[in-house]
């Protein structure tokens, strides 16, 4: 049930919402503004991001990138889109002070993301540790916010899907997922970040890429964003 309200809005301001209303996704004046509204709460509430580092890539932070290191600047990278909550996630060895480090021995990444529930109480984005991405972030967090799904992934186009999960869309909405398949169903690849709300500890078991985000794909509670913009794999270079 909604309640209705009465509100005052500059002209100007109301052809900028106008302009969002396109006979499909957004229908009406009403829409479209509650839609903005979210987005605008996205930006906001979402302020905890995890990064999630492999034992055979615990070298990878303190590389030398962009005249600082790796970890600088992905740290960088979620600090100019507010979120200033910064965990890593390790299974090998990581001393830093740049972020608060969870250390563990679980094999899988999806097991040692649990390793977080106990801290994490709102949505936040996890990055696997081998990234650095550099792209509208806040517009994935809006995507989210407005989706009213359990997940969001970051989704890019890549030439050689098979090195890669690749996911199969309708529309926004991402309907099959598979990691690395020897005959991939399309060229849309996972880019290795994602937004997931606190609901997910409930199904997090195992690999996120193996079990998680096809599970989520079948209950269709993942949603895709292309991240448009700077990309580098460090995992590849090893």
């Amino acid at each position: 049930m909604k309640d209705k309200i009465a509100i005052s809005l500059h002209k100007e301001t109301l052809e900028k919402i106008d302009k969002k209303i396109d006979g499909t996704n957004i229908r009406s004046r009403s829409q479209a503004i509650e839609i903005l509204i979210k987005k605008g709460l996205a930006l906001s509430t979402v302020n905890t991001a995890v990064l999630l580092l492999s034992k055979m890539h615990a070298n990878i932070p303190a590389k030398p990138f962009k005249s600082s290191s790796v970890l600088d600047q992905q740290t960088e990278f979620f600090r100019k889109n507010n979120i200033t909550n910064i965990y890593a996630i390790v299974q090998g060895g990581l001393e830093t002070d740049k972020v608060t480090v969870i250390k563990t021995n679980e094999k899988t990444n999806g097991d040692a993301l649990r390793q977080a529930k106990g801290v994490i109480k709102d949505n936040f984005v996890v990055m696997s540790g081998d990234i650095y991405t550099n792209f509208d972030l806040a517009g994935m967090i809006g995507k989210h916010m407005t989706s009213g799904k359990m997940a969001t992934i970051g989704l890019m186009s890549s030439p050689t899907p098979g090195k890669y999960g690749t996911a199969v869309m309708e529309g926004d909405m991402v309907v099959s997922f598979a990691e690395k398949p020897k005959k991939p169903e399309s060229h849309i690849t996972n880019a290795g970040i994602y937004i997931f709300s606190p609901e997910i500890f409930s199904i997090l078991k195992g690999s996120i890429e193996k079990n998680v985000l096809p599970e989520l794909a079948r209950k269709k509670q993942l949603v895709g964003y292309f991240t448009t913009g700077e990309y580098v794999h460090f995992g590849e270079m090893q």
